[in-house]
């Protein structure tokens, strides 16, 4: 069984991930992965959290490594929202630990 984490999203972070994901997304060339149960647990999270109009506070979305991958090649560090200008910059700090990323460091 593939690990996964849990990644928590607010209403806005969903919406945007939902867009930008797509059926034909493979990953990365070193992290292949199929979208469609990402997609489905993206959309389970939409509906949850805009379906009856947005919802403040946070939604767990469990992601697999190759899944946090292909989500951080969607995200940009200037991505914004009309309510904050930090969007993106706070959308990787959520995805990047779920990549593997967790206070890793370059070595001199």
């Amino acid at each position: 069984m593939i690990q996964q984490q849990f990644l928590s999203l607010t209403a806005d972070e969903v919406m945007v991930l939902t867009d930008r994901v797509l059926n034909q997304d493979r990953g990365t060339e070193d992290m292949a992965v199929c979208a469609y149960p990402l997609l489905l647990r993206l959309g389970s999270a939409y509906i949850e959290m805009l379906g009856d109009g947005k919802k403040p506070g946070e939604i767990p979305v469990a992601v697999s490594e190759a899944e946090a991958w292909l989500l951080r090649s969607k995200v940009t560090s200037g991505d914004k929202s009309s309510a904050d200008a930090l969007f993106g910059v706070k959308l990787l700090a959520k995805i990047y630990p779920t990549a593997g990323l967790q206070h890793r460091h370059l070595a001199p």
